[in-house]
């Protein structure tokens, strides 16, 4: 390998971990949410994955909410959930990309099935209108539900495709 070359990518390396280390240190709670999306901007960047289709549904997912993911809208009155089971499929990745469209705050519970599978809660609020959920391909599942209590509003939850 060419000497001035390792040099460089060692230099770079070291670049690198200053820049990282500085914006660990340096930043907040609203840096670090911005810090946040744009790791998540850059992971859409090397590989979003295919969206996830509705014959991608498993046929225990409930009529109604198998109705709504079809329509793109998710009509969900206070209180209220919507649970998506995504079955196992032969695409590693599968994106599931939601909106906020009315609301102040959705829930998000999301199960990743599969050895590396994870399970998190997560929130669409005004700070975060938009969530990217992904699968592995052994499926998984997301309940979407209305968490603001004391309205009588409904939550409106956009499927993007």
């Amino acid at each position: 390998m060419n000497p001035k070359l390792l040099v460089a990518l060692v230099v770079l390396i070291v670049v690198f971990f200053c820049v990282g280390t500085g914006l660990g240190l340096a930043q907040d709670d609203e840096s670090a949410t911005d810090l946040n999306a744009l790791v998540e901007n850059l992971g859409n960047l090397l590989g979003k994955g295919q969206g996830v289709e509705a014959e991608d549904l498993d046929p225990d997912t409930p009529a109604v909410c198998r109705q709504q993911f079809e329509q793109a809208l998710f009509l969900l009155p206070s209180g209220n959930a919507c649970t998506l089971i995504i079955g196992d499929s032969s695409a590693n990745i599968r994106t599931l990309s939601l909106q906020l469209r009315q609301g102040r705050s959705v829930r998000i519970l999301l199960v990743q099935n599969g050895e590396n599978g994870i399970a998190a809660e997560q929130f669409l609020q005004g700070s975060r209108p938009e969530l990217d959920l992904q699968f592995p391909e052994e499926g998984g599942a997301a309940q979407i539900s209305c968490a603001d209590s004391g309205t009588a509003a409904a939550c409106q939850v956009a499927l993007e495709r």
